[in-house]
């Protein structure tokens, strides 16, 4: 690639910076005694409060757990290994992960476009159920692209930044969404490029600082990781917020190594993506569907419609769903043993939706709306009942699979 290796070059291919990489001890997060060092600081100013003549704090909480200020991750830690009184109920919401636990990250089999151009935005917004153009810069969508009789032909999430737009999809989409992009530019300035081949990504699972990420600014960030420069964008996957990094393939040695921790597996993720009821389109085998029947509408796990933008392929069919809210399928959650991965679901012999990706012995599922939770139904064969597609309770560090 032009530019690579050279100090502050920028490849004019992907838009990304290409910086040596650079791997230190810095990248940790305010030292391996950071957490320490705030509890004793903590103790000390509460020590000095109460020797000032200072009240005693009424937290509600059980005289095991300390007074002095803690977060909920606290909380949950020293609960986990003791009796709770009635006093003390943690809110549904609690953080899951105790931050004593390592950072945790999944590689991400992933597709790449980059959109460039004057009319870069205004081209893709006619072709995307979701609103481009009214997302900030930089900002991020979820979006679909729909044939004429507004079914999934690829799931995709658009990054809008200053000079392009980045589209992510997963594996094996790019070069047919690029065919498609192409057959439809007709006078825009619009030029599409694959870089699958030169961009990676992996998912930080959800609650976890990353070094570089500013927790209480956009959705999408820029930073640093081991001397190359980081797409950043908040994406839940597991049932909660957390981080996708998009960068350079040839950086991604030094990216892993400032980023640290532990790497699960993408069985892991799909287990805790299922238990969580976030759909995949293209792992759970839902191309070829309506958008409202897996989750994907405004409301939904992972909305990707606006029904206000404007035109766009397949927008008709939306907005005569949304008018008459006639869809007779919708996202449900099926658990039984030995599930088959993307199987019919039948019950009393009639086809009643389909299943797909089993993982941990459950199974997200287009299903008709008038099955309720509890029924038996059969995927493939396999005795399974039907569930709600709520999120589902997770243990505090999931099983790698």
């Amino acid at each position: 690639m032009r530019g690579s290796g050279l100090r502050g070059k920028r490849s004019r291919r992907t838009g990304l910076e290409l910086k040596p990489l650079q791997v230190t001890q810095t990248n940790l997060r305010g030292g391996a005694d950071a957490p320490e060092r705030t509890c004793q600081a903590a103790k000390q100013s509460e020590q000095k409060k109460r020797q000032a003549g200072g009240e005693r704090r009424d937290t509600g909480l059980p005289p095991a757990i300390p007074e002095y200020p803690v977060s909920w991750l606290d909380v949950l830690e020293v609960a986990r290994v003791r009796i709770m009184t009635p006093a003390y109920r943690a809110p549904p919401t609690a953080p899951p992960f105790s931050r004593t636990l390592p950072l945790m990250w999944t590689r991400i089999p992933s597709g790449a476009l980059r959109l460039t151009g004057a009319d870069r935005v205004d081209f893709v917004q006619g072709q995307m159920t979701n609103d481009l153009r009214g997302a900030p810069t930089p900002g991020m969508v979820a979006c679909c692209f729909l044939n004429v009789r507004g079914q999934i032909e690829f799931f995709a999430r658009a990054y809008k930044r200053e000079g392009d737009v980045y589209l992510h999809l997963d594996a094996g989409q790019a070069e047919g969404l690029a065919a498609r992009l192409r057959r439809y530019i007709i006078f825009d300035q619009v030029e599409v490029q694959d870089l699958t081949e030169e961009l990676r990504t992996v998912h930080v699972w959800g609650g976890q600082s990353v070094p570089g990420w500013n927790a209480g600014g956009g959705d999408v960030q820029t930073l640093e990781l081991g001397g190359a420069v980081v797409l950043a964008g908040r994406v839940n996957r597991t049932g909660e917020s957390g981080l996708d990094l998009h960068y350079l393939a040839q950086q991604e040695t030094g990216v892993l190594a400032a980023l640290g921790g532990d790497e699960l597996s993408l069985a892991a993720l799909d287990a805790a993506r299922v238990r969580g009821g976030i759909p995949d389109v293209t792992r759970d085998g839902f191309v070829g569907v309506l958008p409202q029947e897996v989750g994907l509408d405004v409301g939904g796990p992972l909305p990707a419609i606006s029904y206000r933008k404007g035109c766009y392929v397949g927008q008709e069919i939306m907005a005569r769903l949304e008018a008459r809210g006639n869809a007779r399928y919708h996202l449900a959650r099926l658990s039984g043993e030995g599930l088959p991965d993307h199987a019919e679901v039948t019950r009393e012999g009639r086809v009643v939706g389909q299943a797909g990706l089993c993982a941990g012995g459950l199974s997200l599922a287009r299903l008709r709306k008038e099955l309720v939770p509890g029924d038996a139904v059969e995927v493939g064969g396999v005795p399974a009942t039907v569930q709600l597609a709520a999120p589902l309770p997770r243990d505090a560090r999931p099983a790698d699979a």
